[in-house]
């Protein structure tokens, strides 16, 4: 009895053994073809990808590329150490156009957004720093981790800088919504506020034109069509 238990043992044991080279084999197999598909799609996929920014009313600033910029929405989101000093404030989504405030899609029907900044105080809002920092986001994306498609960012000092002559209020930009929205944010406003435009009435034009406004803005931030 007790040699049919050591013969079994020893059966299983082999049989175990074999099982197990050949789930090593496979699972030594399966890297490779995964480099070699992860190389392949890194190349055919990498792109050019221009970025954009553009400086509105109260020194607020909104960064835009034509293309994959994700990674560096995700640092903000998880407050990467290398962007905390950076006055960021996160993904805005862009209006249609001033006169329409529906979002507005890609090619690919996704919603366009911007990354809304305040600029720091220290900093002037000039080309040569608009330039500088979109140049730190161009840094930023380019050597990121997780750039596995080996993405190419620029900065085109000729078409770069979107700022018009004349700064606009954010309304020009984002939808109303989103306005709303990063003031409460900003000012700590819990709920509604309908008596912050009247206090603040150099601020209030930053956001939004008039002299018609939104009813967004009316009902959480006191905006009026009467001043």
């Amino acid at each position: 009895m007790s040699g049919n238990k050591s013969t079994s043992s020893k059966k299983a044991t082999v049989a175990s053994k074999s099982k197990q080279d050949k789930t090593n084999n496979v699972s030594n197999k399966s890297p490779r073809k995964a480099v070699k598909k992860k190389i392949k799609e890194k190349s055919e996929n990498s792109g050019v990808i221009s970025l954009t920014i553009t400086s509105t009313k109260g020194g607020l600033w909104l960064i835009q590329g034509e293309g994959y910029i994700y990674n560096l929405v995700k640092g903000i989101e998880n407050d990467d150490e290398r962007l905390q000093d950076k006055n960021y404030y996160g993904k805005v989504f862009q209006r249609m156009s001033f006169e329409n405030d529906t979002p507005k899609k890609n090619e690919k029907g996704f919603w366009k957004f911007f990354i809304l900044k305040q600029n720091e105080e220290n900093i002037e809002d000039t080309f040569e720093n608009r330039i500088d920092h979109l140049v730190f986001c161009k840094n930023y994306l380019q050597n990121h981790d997780e750039n596995i498609y080996n993405n190419q960012y620029e900065v085109n000092m000729e078409t770069a800088d979107k700022t018009p002559k004349e700064l606009k209020a954010l309304d020009h930009y984002l939808l109303s919504s989103s306005i709303v929205e990063y003031v409460k944010t900003l000012y700590e406003i819990e709920g509604d506020d309908t008596t912050w435009a009247r206090s603040n009435k150099i601020e209030k034009d930053w956001y939004f034109s008039g002299p018609t406004y939104p009813f967004q803005a009316k009902r959480a931030l006191g905006y009026s069509d009467a001043f």
